[in-house]
């Protein structure tokens, strides 16, 4: 057949009255084209191919870097009034107490202990926390450690000294004895502060505070 078509194109008058050649090639090439077979392809054979191609799996690395969080809170030791003679060099010079909730007293000077020196210390004998006395004197009496009293103004001396003593209603005191007489307290809850000195007034860095009772004295008929 496509013998006969390229024979009947050659007949054609326009072949032989020497019509263009490249038109009358390209005829030629169309009568000898072949019908191109395309197969019968199922859609739902090659879906169920394609569903059923294992899917690859592909390991996620965890890139997190671990941080480790560490503590680095400073401890701070509680100070009270009880132990600012065990405070540790270097860690606290100034010590703030209050004669009462809102008088407060000056900073407390800490100085550093000589080496081969204790910090002396105090204690109330008399009055003691709570105590209630009854009028507006009464006689404060300290226990001295590690002290010895000394004169105002002499050379300095470590462990020699004097007390300053405080009253709610009164001014600064000097306190040459392990004794002393108070006068003028008012009715109700006093505080006595008590801080231990050298010769020049510096302190030794120990200051105790107690709240006392006065009570009003009824005169007798």
């Amino acid at each position: 057949m496509a013998q006969a078509s390229k024979e009947s194109l050659l007949s054609y008058p326009f072949a032989r009255s020497g019509m263009n050649r490249w038109v009358f090639l390209l005829l030629i090439l169309v009568a000898c084209q072949k019908p191109m077979h395309v197969p019968n392809v199922d859609p739902e054979v090659v879906a169920d191919a394609v569903n059923k191609t294992p899917a690859e799996t592909i390991p996620v690395l965890n890139t997190t870097n671990a941080t480790k969080t560490t503590n680095t809170t400073p401890v701070v030791k509680n100070v009270t009034r009880t132990n600012v003679s065990d405070l540790i060099k270097g860690i606290e010079n100034k010590l703030n107490l209050t004669v009462n909730e809102t008088e407060p007293e000056e900073p407390l000077d800490i100085p550093e202990i000589p080496e081969g020196e204790v910090r002396p210390d105090f204690e109330f004998k008399y009055p003691q926390e709570g105590t209630r006395v009854k009028g507006e004197v009464v006689s404060l009496t300290l226990r001295i450690l590690n002290f010895t009293i000394g004169r105002m103004g002499e050379n300095v001396t470590w462990g020699e000294g004097h007390f300053h003593v405080r009253t709610q209603n009164s001014s600064l005191i000097e306190m040459e004895r392990s004794t002393k007489t108070l006068r003028g307290l008012q009715p109700g809850e006093q505080y006595i502060t008590v801080e231990m000195v050298m010769n020049n007034h510096s302190s030794y860095g120990v200051r105790k505070r107690i709240k006392i009772e006065a009570q009003t004295v009824t005169a007798k008929r």
